[in-house]
Order: C-alpha cells, then sequence, then structure tokens
C-alpha cells in the first residue's frame, strides 16, 4: 500500500478520482505527500495537495485498500492518470473516519508526525468493552423482569 501511495505525488490528473464534470472544473491537482502509517489496528493514511476535488479523497483510499487487498496492483494506478475509469467511483471509501486534519498557509511548518487524534482501543479492549456492555444490557433487562 506504501508503494500504491506513491503514485498520488506530483502534478496529476485526477478525473478518474472523481465525480464533478470533468469539462465544468479542472482536474489536475497537485499531491505533495500521500503517506500511509499503523498505529494498532489502525491504518492512518495522510495526504496533503494543493487542493481537493468532489470525493477525490474517498475515491484514492478505496483504491488503496484494494490494493491492500490484494485486488490490484500498484503499477495499475498510474493508467487511472492515463485513461478516465470509473473503478475508484465502484471502490470510494465511505466518509466516516475521513476529516481534513488541517489546512496549511504559506510559511506554515508542516506537520510530520502522523498519529490518530483519538486514541484507539486494542481489539483486546474492544472485546472488554463489548462484553461490560453486553452485561450492562442483561443485568438491564434483568431488573426490568
Amino acid at each position: 500500500m506504501t508503494q500504491a501511495a506513491e503514485n498520488f505525488v506530483g502534478m496529476k490528473d485526477f478525473k478518474s478520482f472523481t465525480a464533478i464534470e470533468t469539462e465544468e472544473q479542472s482536474t489536475k491537482v497537485l499531491i505533495d505527500e500521500c503517506t500511509l502509517q499503523t498505529t494498532g489496528d489502525l491504518l492512518v493514511i495522510r495526504i496533503t495537495g494543493s487542493h481537493f476535488i468532489w470525493k477525490m479523497v474517498r475515491q484514492i483510499v478505496g483504491i488503496l485498500v484494494e490494493v491492500g487487498r490484494g485486488k490490484m496492483q500498484p503499477a495499475d494506478i498510474e493508467r487511472f492518470f492515463q485513461t478516465q475509469s470509473d473503478r475508484p467511483a465502484k471502490v470510494t471509501a465511505p466518509p466516516s473516519g475521513l476529516f481534513l486534519e488541517r489546512v496549511y498557509y504559506k510559511g506554515d511548518r508542516k506537520n510530520t508526525a502522523i498519529k490518530p487524534v483519538l486514541p484507539v482501543p486494542t481489539k483486546q479492549e474492544l472485546g472488554i468493552y463489548i462484553q461490560i456492555a453486553t452485561q450492562k444490557k442483561r443485568s438491564y433487562h434483568d431488573n426490568q423482569k
């Protein structure tokens, strides 16, 4: 996936990665950074660029996930910049979990650390939370009888 992410860096035509009418608006975007980092069970992706067009980031993430699942090769990505394709639209990532981290202005220092905004529970911690919630639900229903 890291190798695949490198394919998005540079000035590229993202016409395959948007739902806008490409005749009405430019689809060329300069991507400065597309990096991935795992934190526990969470995959954190940072994309830094000149600007973003509608659904572009969600479709980039969807393609990266497809590469991670082995359904695409990193080299396949370059074809989307050469010829318009609807494949990225078919794997658009859901909006949940995606957010704007920061806007950089000229002269701003770039944040180099990639980390989750909120603490990420491990699978073991999630199992404990689920078990506690289940026990509370049972005791609530037992008290209602």
